[in-house]
């Protein structure tokens, strides 16, 4: 046994992890609640990019995470799948509710499951693994008929090719903000009631010679499971925020001459994206430039500035279409509008 005092005055999280060996070598067990769980079987990872099972994203954003399996003193034998659940709550005192359709919650009605074959045979016809999309937020993984690999559909793996090896899940994007909790169960179904012959069958597909990938009929029929652990990928979506107003643009004091300003615009007729000069004589100072349709729809509004000698503005009308347009310059003082044409190039 060993104790650890906390002497800092300021709270802070601390993480225990504990580490031991095993039959089939050292098996680390990571978990964050007040009950530290320690057991020989096989243990499930979960964790994403910077190795946390919690994560904040923004409405609409694409994220992913990833889960592990480690044998510990579990028989490398074991069939083993995952038993997965999707929960959601608005608010974090909201009650957690079982989502049955993923429609109103994830982009594209599924979430995407990633299998690489590192280190086996099989890398050399799937040399960037295997991936699969599920639209079912309460099932499991792998899932027959969508995993097919040389023709053979799979409910489960074996320890010896899940062990230590990083399985992806992304999902696309998040339509709903609120909480979602991903519930995994580590399990392996027997036919008995005593666990001791396990269900489904093995299929010939090798990941190494003599050493069976997993098989199929894992959930078809009576049967047992076990649950060997469990694990959980928090996600927090937030709400996209809305923009602010745009800030109207009020025109600075400008110098007024004794001369009434005169606007011209030329060339005119122009062509659309080909610039155009705005010609504004007898005012120095600062305005706005308007650029309508004969609808009245504004296609640009910018300010301009006229300094002491200049004797026009360089303008290009962006995303211009042929058409009539009316080119307006606001002054404190007054406003001038002249008609602009742009004909097909």
């Amino acid at each position: 046994s060993a104790a650890y005092t906390y002497s800092s005055a300021t709270p802070d999280t601390i993480y225990i992890v504990y580490t031991f060996s095993s039959s089939v070598g050292p098996c680390t067990y990571y978990h964050e609640t007040n009950d530290i769980i320690i057991s020989a079987n096989a243990t499930l990872l979960i964790y994403d990019s910077n190795g946390d099972n919690i994560q904040t994203v923004n409405q609409g954003q694409s994220t992913e995470f990833y889960f592990e399996v480690q044998a510990c003193q579990t028989a490398i034998d074991t069939r083993l799948a995952l038993n997965y659940s999707i929960y959601y709550q608005d608010s974090a005192s909201a009650t957690k509710v079982l989502i049955s359709n993923l429609t109103n919650y994830v982009s594209n009605n599924s979430i995407t499951y990633k299998m690489n074959f590192d280190g086996t045979v099989l890398l050399g016809s799937y040399p960037t693994g295997y991936t699969y999309s599920t639209s079912l937020p309460n099932s499991h993984f792998p899932l027959a008929p969508s995993t097919v690999i040389n023709n053979y559909q799979f409910d489960f793996f074996r320890l010896y090719y899940m062990n230590d090896r990083r399985f992806d899940v992304g999902i696309n994007n998040f339509i709903k903000p609120g909480i979602y909790t991903f519930e995994y169960e580590l399990v392996t179904n027997y036919e008995d009631v005593a666990q001791t012959i396990p269900k489904g069958f093995l299929v010939g597909v090798n990941v190494d010679p003599g050493q069976r990938l997993g098989g199929n009929q894992f959930f078809s029929g009576t049967y047992y499971p076990k649950v060997w652990a469990s694990n959980t990928m928090t996600i927090t979506v937030n709400p996209v925020p809305t923009p602010a107003p745009p800030t109207p643009i009020e025109p600075t004091p400008i110098q007024v001459s004794e001369v009434t300003p005169e606007l011209a615009v030329y060339p005119n007729p122009t062509t659309p994206e080909q610039s155009v000069n705005v010609e504004l004589s007898h005012f120095v100072g600062d305005a706005i430039l308007t650029v309508t349709t004969v609808n009245g729809k504004v296609i640009e509004r910018v300010p301009i500035t006229v300094t002491e000698g200049q004797k026009s503005v360089i303008h290009t009308i962006s995303n211009s279409v042929p058409g009539m347009y009316f080119v307006t310059i606001t002054t404190k003082e007054t406003i001038l509008t002249k008609k602009l044409i742009v004909q097909p190039k």
